[in-house]
């Protein structure tokens, strides 16, 4: 299947359940300005920086949104896209978070004590939000 610009314009980049930030890889807080201190502020910053993302891309201009690191080569440290877990993740002390991209092969890989998870398990688990409830399902 190829999705096409409508398709694309369906897919949510984040969700924000409760008071975790959910991606697919995870949000670096190197890119995270001083001015966002808690997941309230990211509700209102990060869709400002996704529309911006969108907007550059379109015009075949790069954002940080997009980076590619480790894996990728071509960044220091990747967007909510591309981040490496094992290699490039940091956590941020206001912000929780889930996400996944980086395989673990312990299942689940926890930063800071419980405040981040990383849950890609070689493809055989992912994450549902139906009706505002996080739900973790097995292939």
């Amino acid at each position: 299947m190829v999705l096409n610009s409508d398709d694309w314009d369906k897919l949510n980049d984040f969700i924000i359940l409760d008071d975790f930030l959910l991606t697919h890889a995870g949000l670096h807080p190197v890119y995270i300005p001083s001015s966002v201190k808690n997941i309230e502020d990211v509700k209102i910053w990060l869709p400002e920086q996704l529309k911006r993302a969108h907007k550059l891309r379109s015009e075949n201009v790069r954002h940080w949104i997009f980076n590619q690191g480790y894996r990728m080569g071509e960044d220091k440290i990747g967007g909510i896209f591309w981040c490496d877990a094992n290699h490039e993740f940091h956590p941020h002390g206001n912000i929780k978070q889930m996400f996944g991209h980086t395989h673990q092969k312990e299942g689940v890989k926890i930063f800071d004590g419980g405040r981040d998870f990383c849950l890609d398990t070689f493809l055989r688990n992912y994450i549902m939000v139906v009706d505002g409830q996080l739900e973790i399902k097995s292939l």
